[in-house]
């Protein structure tokens, strides 16, 4: 069992999955993603710093949601999750896709001393 999945992004995957993704993931699982156009460019000026999103809840739509907001973005964003994620067939595709660097068995979410909210 490895510790870590090393990234394998396919800028190609990335992209065709982004344009595809806001009208699927409505199709599959009924969420549109809501965020303002002050928030939206709040993140665009931090597009070249390095950036610790936290949703704030731990569900199964906080990766999609996250995803969309990359879509929405335009940029591939880094994953930080659990391993099991990679078992199966599913994952080298999510390795593609997300970037996702997988190093245990649950999450690891640092406390920030001053969040940051939008």
């Amino acid at each position: 069992m490895p510790d870590f999945y090393p990234p394998q992004l396919s800028s190609t995957l990335v992209r065709f999955c982004q344009t595809i993704a806001p009208s699927l993931v409505h199709w599959l699982y009924q969420v549109d993603l809501e965020i303002t156009s002050e928030c939206l460019e709040k993140l665009r000026v931090l597009k070249n710093e390095r950036l610790l999103l936290l949703p704030n809840h731990p569900t199964f739509q906080d990766p999609i949601v996250v995803f969309l907001l990359s879509a929405r973005l335009h940029q591939p964003f880094y994953y930080l999750a659990a391993y099991e994620g990679f078992k199966g067939v599913l994952g080298p595709f999510l390795q593609r896709l997300v970037s996702t660097q997988f190093v245990g068995e649950s999450p690891i979410a640092p406390v920030l001393p001053k969040p940051w909210t939008c």
